[in-house]
């Protein structure tokens, strides 16, 4: 038996593939240092995302973005069996650990200072709501 099925509309969207992995610290760029809403922690090693998130839920009154403010709380986080640098395909298994949070992650894009949604979190209801930046540093290819 053959069934008949009509297709109404078909887009085919194309974008280059840039694997996003969030590294270690880059500065900001110079379309967002005079913006005074985003924490920069600076760190040394891989795990930028969870320095990322603990500044979301502890966030400091000075020097918000030296991460010895941050270690303290750093058991707080489940973020068992997650590697580091984070990929953004791990941020679901981070919020299946973490119950209580929920993520979103957008992409500046340098050349059009332009913003894009890497991730929405499906968990909009969850008490804390992490909203993450990642930065790309075009000539050594890290991001942050």
């Amino acid at each position: 038996m053959f069934t008949k099925s009509l297709i109404h509309r078909f887009v085919l969207c194309f974008t280059r593939y840039r694997p996003l992995v969030g590294s270690t610290y880059i500065p900001r760029p110079k379309y967002l240092v005079g913006k005074r809403c985003i924490v920069n922690v600076q760190n040394k090693n891989s795990k930028c995302f969870l320095w990322a998130v603990l500044s979301a839920l502890h966030e400091p009154e000075h020097d918000k973005e030296r991460v010895s403010h941050y270690l303290k709380y750093e058991h707080e986080l489940n973020v068992e069996g997650l590697k580091f640098p984070m990929e953004i395909k791990q941020i679901s298994k981070f919020e299946q650990l973490n119950d209580d949070i929920s993520v979103n992650v957008l992409y500046f894009e340098q050349n059009t200072e332009d913003f894009t949604t890497e991730y929405k979190s499906p968990h909009f209801t969850r008490k804390h709501k992490v909203n993450l930046l990642l930065l790309y540093e075009p000539n050594t290819s890290k991001r942050h």
